[in-house]
């Protein structure tokens, strides 16, 4: 929106060719391949990714230097013409800056344990904050046809969503992705037509024209779980787990942090 020149950097070890359907000015793979870590240390997905962002954590001064040439490659002289720490420089506690005008995208994996518990990523992010004062937002997707197919999946989507915030600790945004598909899902049907919790749940991705853009903060966990209570075809929030479930809930609505944004590629208001 502000006419920016955006640089994509693929942090996703295991993605391969075919699902890359971008061109990346960085990407990790040419330092580890999450491919070639499976096969040679006979580690699963999950263990191979967790290995490459170890090594990329140990390895931080590749990914700097690319970031340096990408973001000074339209530059002349050494830099300092324009206010900015040449690479490598010791100006400004050894700080360097990213050209204003440069805008970063990191795309990242899919697991969530990257950021959600596990060290590597979080250390990395704050290592490129102070090395190159950057100002980095998070946005996390979650997928809309599963968060909003039944009132357990958006409370365990809200539960990592805040796990996710409070372990990176960046200014975050939590985007309900497919949204438009998610309406076309029948979600929470039972006898009498659509549900209670299924009427909540569907207030969450009615909001076409944006004008309405705070619905989603407006609705608390502890609403959703009462009208799950009282329905009688909701099996997995029985008498026995309504203790844990409405616990559960009193944790999301009392870090009152939790804000999803539906988001449909298709229609261009919803991500302005």
């Amino acid at each position: 929106s502000q006419r920016r020149v955006a640089k994509v950097i693929n942090l996703d070890p295991m993605v391969s060719s075919e699902e890359c359907a971008y061109d990346c000015s960085i990407d990790v793979r040419d330092l580890v391949d999450g491919s070639n870590v499976q096969e040679e240390l006979g580690l699963g997905p999950n263990g191979a990714i967790l290995f490459c962002m170890e090594y990329l954590e140990k390895n931080l001064d590749w990914l700097e230097d690319r970031i340096w040439q990408i973001t000074h490659q339209n530059t002349t002289g050494n830099g300092g013409a324009n206010g900015h720490a040449t690479h490598g420089g010791d100006d400004n506690n050894n700080k360097e800056e990213v050209e204003e005008e440069a805008y970063l995208i990191f795309d990242c994996p899919g697991q969530i344990e990257l950021f959600s518990m596990h060290g590597s990523f979080r250390s990395i992010l704050l290592h490129l904050q102070r090395r190159f004062d950057l100002r980095i937002c998070a946005v996390n997707l979650v997928d809309a046809t599963i968060a909003c197919s039944d009132g357990g999946n958006y409370i365990a989507a809200a539960l990592v969503s805040l796990s996710v915030m409070l372990h990176l600790e960046l200014p975050h945004v939590n985007v309900l992705a497919k949204a438009d598909l998610a309406r076309q899902i029948a979600v929470g049907h039972g006898a009498d037509g659509e549900s209670e919790s299924a009427q909540i749940l569907r207030r969450m991705l009615d909001d076409d024209d944006g004008d309405n853009g705070d619905t989603l903060g407006c609705i608390a966990a502890g609403e959703l779980v009462d009208a799950m209570m009282e329905e009688s075809h909701t099996k997995m929030f029985s008498a026995k787990r309504e203790k844990l479930t409405r616990g559960l809930c009193e944790v999301i609505d009392d870090f009152a942090l939790v804000n999803f944004l539906p988001v449909a590629i298709e229609v261009s208001c919803s991500h302005k």
